[in-house]
């Protein structure tokens, strides 16, 4: 194809892309005045219009075509290419930001409910295990039989049955997927409970403590306390931690429709969806940290007390973490 023939034919490509281009580099001003002649096709589909804007350039330079139209390729591959890893760069800063400033702090802010549902939680929990201890047939009340042996099977120390926390290093992998969709879905409904009018993110809070508290008095009292509480201590850490404050920011949501202030309902609940979707996007980063957690390092055949010092280790980091992360 000659020069001639290859400019008409995408010429009106290069005019698409070179007035993206000055779109996506342009102030806010400029970015008004040239939107009414750019689709949002034309923004959604630039990654694949760069890709033929240097599939052109190739062939320009292949078939020895004039210096100006190579020059003018070149630049809108440079132009494009600098967009493009502006784009990725800004992600992962502000993936950095949210993460060792962004989160603390919101955490922080947040500190009083946080903590209420922390007593609240831990409170229930330690209740239940005291019942358990004084009526070890309270367990029926949470587990049917069948499930119950199922559990007590998942850690036994000897038999047929292994514990879950010294399976084969093999499905650690399938486990990982697993454990980040159960702790998710737990964590999303713990949040989306707040949603009705507070009683659902308490409700399943209080369900998931009194759950924890009989059933590890239970497996303690038949002698496998010795392999559930080393596999728990250490993605508890951020697993729990999560939860709860899943709990929170449902709760916000749920306060801010019942006590909304001078502000409307309205109003109030996008206010407080702003500091919630924050909260949120923690505690999926720390759900996914607590499955990695669990799926690694809870299924190693590592000595009781390395698991509780490394357990212990998790716990202060996240208290730390929570307590001077992102501050000046």
């Amino acid at each position: 194809m000659k020069q001639y023939a290859f400019e008409k034919r995408f010429h009106t490509d290069w005019i698409r892309f070179e007035n993206t281009l000055r779109y996506l580099e342009g102030s806010r001003r400029e970015k008004k005045r040239l939107n009414s002649g750019l689709t949002s096709v034309s923004i959604d589909t630039f990654p694949n219009d760069y890709q033929q804007i240097c599939q052109h350039l190739a062939l320009a330079e292949q078939r020895g075509y004039s210096d100006g139209l190579i020059q003018r390729l070149k630049q809108n591959v440079m132009r494009g290419h600098r967009i493009l890893y502006q784009r990725r760069t800004r992600f992962l800063h502000g993936f950095v930001t949210f993460v060792t400033k962004g989160f603390p702090q919101v955490v922080r802010r947040e500190k009083k409910l946080i903590i209420i549902l922390h007593f609240l939680f831990y409170g229930v929990a330690l209740l239940s295990a005291l019942i358990s201890h004084l009526y070890p047939d309270s367990v029926l009340l949470v587990m049917n039989p069948y499930e119950l042996h199922e559990m007590e099977a998942m850690y036994e120390k000897a038999g047929e049955y292994r514990p879950i926390g010294m399976r084969d290093s093999g499905s650690n992998w399938m486990m990982f997927a697993y454990y980040i969709f159960n702790n998710i879905s737990v964590a999303f409904r713990t949040f989306a409970g707040g949603l009705i009018f507070c009683v659902g993110s308490i409700f399943i809070l209080i369900f998931n403590a009194i759950h924890f508290g009989i059933v590890g008095m239970h497996l303690t009292a038949e002698g496998l306390g010795g392999n559930f509480w080393p596999f728990v201590i250490g993605h508890g850490a951020f697993e729990l931690t999560a939860i709860i404050i899943a709990g929170a920011a449902g709760f916000k949501l749920g306060l801010s429709v019942l006590m909304p202030g001078q502000k409307t309902r309205w109003e109030a609940l996008r206010a407080a969806s702003k500091t919630a979707i924050e909260l949120v996007f923690g505690v999926i980063l720390f759900l996914v940290i607590a499955a990695f957690i669990e799926a690694y390092w809870s299924s190693m055949h590592e000595t009781i007390h390395l698991r509780y010092m490394v357990g212990t280790l998790l716990w202060a980091s996240v208290f730390y973490y929570f307590a001077r992360a992102g501050r000046a």
